[in-house]
């Protein structure tokens, strides 16, 4: 099993899609993808797993997930969750000029900054996020006249109000981690050095247990195992050095720890369906 790039099919004049789901006895895969991803929980539990964190899933959890994160969610056999999911592509809030020097954007900056994804809401924040995303789905469905200009005013009042009410007041705050200690250190030492020559040996010894025992709880708690998520990391990394159109497609592969050219070609490929000059070409369309 590897982890699988999500792909959106909206037209990129309007890059936004928004999901509702409801799982039980299903996890979503192991996934990443370039476009923003607000989840907010309606009702049930579970865990997700985000980055380097694992954290317990609960109604009227907020989740910020910025583009090209590492994420996935697992619902409890018990408490199935429901769940409304919007994902949009950063284009689509780009503002001018106001005199302001605030930004949308921000939310999504800080949550990556600080490794902080997760945000409880209170029952009138509920109240207000809920009646925001009835909003959008009308229009959405109704498809009136200026229904997009509508749906965007809308994502954009919802992202100020998540950042006045819900994640600035937030900020800061712990979250229980659900999982073994030892799998935080296992996480953090992966996040140091996967662009180094690490393996499932080298993770066990570190943290004192088989290498055994670590597969199968790290598998069971990301739905990868160990390389394929190293080598996503490695993947996420090379999309954001791509960015610098300055830098060689060479010496991105030596920064992400690829040995060789042609198997970063092919396992760049095999994630994102097309090569990093593909990718890069894609860019500056």
């Amino acid at each position: 099993m590897k982890a699988v790039q999500k792909v959106f099919h909206t037209n990129m004049s309007f890059p936004f899609e928004i999901e509702y789901r409801q799982r039980k006895n299903t996890d979503s895969p192991f996934h990443f993808h370039e476009w923003n991803e607000i989840v907010y929980v309606h009702e049930g539990e579970g865990t997700f797993f985000i980055d380097q964190s694992i954290q317990r899933m609960e109604k009227g959890d907020v989740f910020i997930i910025p583009g090209n994160t590492i994420h996935r969610a697992i619902p409890l056999e018990k408490t199935p969750y429901t769940i409304t999911i919007i994902f949009f592509h950063t284009n689509l809030i780009d503002q001018r000029f106001v005199g302001d020097s605030f930004h949308l954007q921000y939310i999504f900056d800080e949550s990556r900054r600080l490794r902080q994804y997760k945000y409880r809401s209170s029952r009138r924040d509920r109240m207000k996020i809920e009646l925001f995303l009835e909003t959008i789905i009308t229009e959405l469905r109704e498809k009136q006249v200026g229904y997009r200009h509508a749906i965007i005013n809308e994502l954009q009042a919802l992202l100020l109000y998540l950042t006045r009410h819900v994640t600035n007041i937030n900020k800061n705050e712990s979250h229980t981690y659900v999982g073994p200690d030892w799998m935080k250190d296992v996480l953090r030492e992966i996040e140091e050095k996967y662009t180094e020559d690490i393996s499932l040996s080298y993770l066990a010894k570190r943290v004192n247990i088989s290498s055994a025992h670590l597969s199968r709880v790290f598998k069971k708690m990301t739905g990868l195992n160990v390389s394929e998520y190293i080598l996503t990391k490695k993947i996420v990394k090379a999309k954001e050095l791509l960015l610098d159109a300055d830098k060689k497609v060479i010496d991105v592969a030596t920064q992400c720890g690829f040995e060789s050219m042609p198997y970063f070609h092919r396992t760049f490929k095999k994630y994102t369906g097309m090569t990093p000059s593909m990718y890069r070409k894609q860019l500056k369309q």
